[in-house]
């Protein structure tokens, strides 16, 4: 079964469109708050595949962690967990007259989050929750202990996203294949 996590301002008709097309048994989720579970009515449920799409690229420190502790619970032995994370490069296409410092910030630390104020999506420990985020590869895999890499492509979509493919694990380390060539 596949859980797809999208952002509610965006068109995702079409992940709804696709998945019936094909057959695909899905439950695709507008999100429009910070899960501290899962909805009531997918509580124990576990998905083969969970699929954020330009969600994590959006999100704070602690509320992109969260979030990530929420689908670790509802993920299956063995499934998969794919999402989108932007590389410091990012902050080249994303008019801000923060850039350089955003851009300082990632190198330090591998994470950079710009907040944008929007009430209606609150706090995760005190911090606006929605922003303009990039992490690094480094980042991930000294942060999301819990995940392992198992692949990463590029996003044709996006180039300014990359791709990550992950499973249940700990001792994570980037790919020694890493194509990209991204830090």
């Amino acid at each position: 079964m596949i859980f797809a996590l999208i952002d509610a301002e965006k068109a995702h008709y079409p992940t709804k469109v696709l998945c019936r097309t094909l057959g695909v048994k899905a439950h695709v989720h507008e999100c429009e708050s910070v899960p501290k579970a899962m909805p009531e009515t997918l509580a124990g449920t576990r998905f083969d595949l969970i699929f954020l799409f330009s969600i994590l690229t959006h999100l704070s420190e602690p509320t992109h962690l969260q979030v990530l502790r929420v689908l670790h619970s509802a993920l299956s032995d063995g499934g998969l967990l794919a999402v989108t994370i932007r590389p410091r490069e990012a902050w080249e296409v994303l008019a801000t007259p923060e850039r350089e410092r955003l851009q300082r910030e990632h190198d330090s630390r591998g994470f950079a989050f710009l907040p944008i104020a929007i009430d209606e999506l609150g706090t995760v420990d005190g911090q606006p929750t929605f922003g303009e985020t990039t992490i690094s590869l480094q980042y991930v895999a000294t942060h999301w202990t819990d995940w392992q890499i198992v692949d990463m492509d590029l996003n044709l979509i996006d180039p300014y996203q990359l791709i990550l493919f992950l499973k249940k694990g700990s001792g994570m380390s980037i790919p020694k294949y890493n194509r990209y060539n991204c830090p």
